[in-house]
């Protein structure tokens, strides 16, 4: 009988740190857990039931209900994130405050070694990742998102004041969100140009004890290289590195190939003269006619100055001028003798060609090498001839670029500037969508952009496409008030009906965007 009793009571005891021990062990490294998206949206969902036309709660009667952490902590548990003694569900109202309370939860799960972004977009916003709210002087208030919507908003769910499939997912709150995906952070690894190589810098994990590299496309461990500061690669290589968290947990590696023979990153530049800085490369009033000389310009934003360089690969680039469609092209054909005089007197040495714009056609005249000097200076050969682009001792507008077959003392360096791409959009638009006979169409809100609108067009359509009413204001600056344009659009004497309503933005980048396309009914 003793016998019994002591192996009941051994039983118990055991089943008692057993149900403790979810509470009481070091869990593994949260990233590492099979969290799914999916199963964490299905739980948050579930707790909401459809009364009406509107969702309201319906707390899990496990769990019990919570507040705006608690809730968001039985969605993690739920989609797989395991327990330990630091986030813990024990029972109703048996919790822990990394469980319960907001701020805590920010803190345990940043310090568990998810990714945390600042201010993120909508892109960065995933099924399944927590949505942390900047309020009372912290990370106050949380959300889990569920979804996106037809136009890839974010949808969260939060109780306390409950929220279900809430688009408005920032809740007019400074944000930050917790990727549950992507596990830890990793390690990146940037490459930065210099002579004859690339310098290359890793920035390791948040958290991480110490971060291991290799340079030969091996996997990192902890026999390898300990990053200590940045190094240089002289040849082409892959580049792996790795972060070892406290709990000896490693981040997933980063991988990055290098390649000596890329020197610029693609994108849109300004080709500048490293003879006279406000001198761009361009064609003159902004032609887009064929075989177009390459001339020196007054460096501005003007379209017909901006170049898309895009990496081929082998060290060969092409260089595309926005305002034509056209490649920068080498003209060997045509002699000196026919290039301008402007041309000749700025050369040094002998003039191989000119350069012009030319459609593309995989031409090897068309294909370019840069050459990097120092500090986005660059010399520029074509990659069939190796003649080098120059200017000779040009330095004032009207100059011809051309070709010369040897090196010369000036007029061969280029300055490849980065341009800024167009920001055009529109803010705090309100509008209605119903309009009543005879009225005007009030309209509030902002477009902006980060250079000057040259156009801003609101128009009404009918099903057939047929434009019955529109207005246009020319701004020439930055920010126009939509209050303006509202008071220009009259619907006198037009039908009722359901009209398309368009807002569509032009600025001295050249960029029209359609900022708002919406259905409004003239009753």
């Amino acid at each position: 009988m003793k016998k019994k009793i002591c192996q009941i009571a051994l039983g118990s005891l055991l089943g008692f740190f057993c149900v403790l021990g979810c509470c009481t062990t070091q869990a593994q490294a949260k990233p590492g857990d099979p969290y799914s998206s999916d199963k964490a949206a299905a739980y948050a969902d579930s707790c909401f039931k459809k009364v009406g036309n509107k969702h309201k709660k319906n707390p899990n009667k496990k769990y019990g209900e919570e507040l705006c952490a608690g809730y968001v902590s039985q969605c993690l548990k739920e989609g797989g994130m395991s327990m330990d003694e630091t986030w813990c569900w024990k029972g109703i109202n048996k919790t822990t405050e990394a469980w319960r309370l907001s701020k805590r939860l920010f803190t345990y799960l940043k310090n568990s070694g998810y990714k945390v972004t600042y201010s993120p977009s909508a892109s960065d916003v995933q099924k399944g990742d927590v949505v942390f709210y900047w309020t009372n002087g912290g990370w106050g208030h949380v959300a889990i998102c569920v979804g996106k919507n037809k136009d890839g908003k974010p949808l969260v769910n939060a109780y306390n004041d409950p929220h279900y499939h809430f688009s408005y997912w920032t809740m007019g709150y400074k944000t930050c969100v917790i990727s549950m995906q992507n596990g830890l952070q990793t390690p990146t690894i940037q490459q930065d140009i210099i002579k004859n190589g690339k310098r290359i810098t890793i920035t390791p994990a948040a958290n991480a004890a110490a971060t291991y590299y290799t340079t030969d496309g091996s996997t990192p461990t902890q026999n390898s290289s300990v990053y200590q500061g940045p190094f240089t690669i002289t040849k082409n290589t892959t580049i792996k590195a790795v972060s070892i968290m406290a709990n000896n947990i490693n981040s997933d590696i980063t991988a990055s190939f290098v390649d000596i023979q890329k020197t610029i990153e693609e994108g849109t530049y300004y080709i500048k003269t490293a003879n006279n800085r406000k001198m761009t490369l361009g064609i003159n009033h902004s032609s887009k006619q064929e075989k177009m000389p390459l001339t020196l310009l007054p460096s501005n934003a003007q379209y017909s100055r901006k170049v898309s360089v895009k990496y081929t690969g082998n060290g060969i680039y092409t260089f595309t001028l926005l305002h034509s469609g056209y490649v920068l092209s080498e003209n060997s054909a045509s002699t000196p003798a026919s290039l301008s005089g402007n041309v000749q007197a700025g050369a040094i040495r002998p003039v191989a060609g000119n350069v012009i714009q030319s459609k593309y056609k995989a031409d090897s005249r068309q294909k370019w090498k840069l050459h990097y000097v120092n500090s986005r200076r660059y010399t520029i050969t074509n990659a069939a001839t190796n003649h080098f682009l120059s200017v000779g001792n040009s330095k004032s507008s009207g100059s011809y670029a051309y070709t010369a077959s040897v090196a010369e003392n000036s007029g061969q360096v280029w300055n490849l500037t980065p341009t800024t791409q167009s920001e055009l959009k529109i803010n705090n638009f309100k509008s209605v969508k119903n309009i009543w006979f005879r009225k005007c169409y009030a309209l509030h809100g902002t477009v902006q952009s980060n250079y000057n609108l040259q156009s801003v067009t609101a128009q009404f359509t009918n099903s057939k496409g047929k434009t019955i009413v529109s207005a246009t204001a020319k701004p020439h600056t930055k920010k126009y008030s939509l209050a303006k344009l509202g008071s220009k659009i009259s619907l006198k004497h037009k039908k009722k009906g359901t009209y398309t309503f368009t807002i569509t933005a032009k600025d001295t980048a050249q960029d029209t965007k359609t900022l708002i396309r919406k259905k409004v009914r003239i009753h």
